[in-house]
């Protein structure tokens, strides 16, 4: 059982997962040695991981079970699009110019439109997610 499950509430380990991860990324401008890379990839990682199940659940908990695998997949394919953007982008502003630690400071600007978006989050309530699921409550079982 995951912390999110223990406290039901989603939205605080999203938003801290994708704190952690969104500007863990931006600080490797600033390391000097390969242990200090390791850590922020460490933690970038670790946000990862906080983040992703309770992310899971809010997109479940926020669509008709009937187009989740859309909901799903529209997440799948933007992720996916912003994995290709953004390399793209940091060889295009190295191509031009740009100094290698200027394009990793760049990354903290979609870190904080991630983070922002992440903040205006709307959990469902408990009991709604579970309608919405299929699955009944627990004064429901038996009856």
């Amino acid at each position: 059982m995951s912390a999110a499950d223990r406290t039901h509430r989603a939205k605080p380990w999203v938003v801290a997962g994708y704190a952690l991860a969104g500007f863990a990324r931006p600080l490797i401008a600033f390391a000097t040695s390969w242990p200090g890379v390791l850590a922020l990839r460490f933690a970038d990682r670790v946000g990862k991981g906080l983040r992703t199940s309770p992310r899971d659940a809010l997109v479940a908990a926020s669509v008709d079970p009937g187009i989740r695998g859309l909901a799903f997949g529209l997440h799948r394919a933007m992720d996916n699009a912003g994995a290709v953007i953004g390399p793209l982008l940091a060889a295009l502003l190295l191509g031009l110019g740009w100094g290698l630690t200027d394009v990793f400071l760049c990354a903290v600007v979609p870190a904080a439109i991630c983070l922002v978006l992440a903040l205006m989050l709307r959990e469902p309530r408990p009991d709604a997610a579970r309608e919405r699921s299929g699955l009944s409550s627990p004064s429901s079982v038996g009856a």
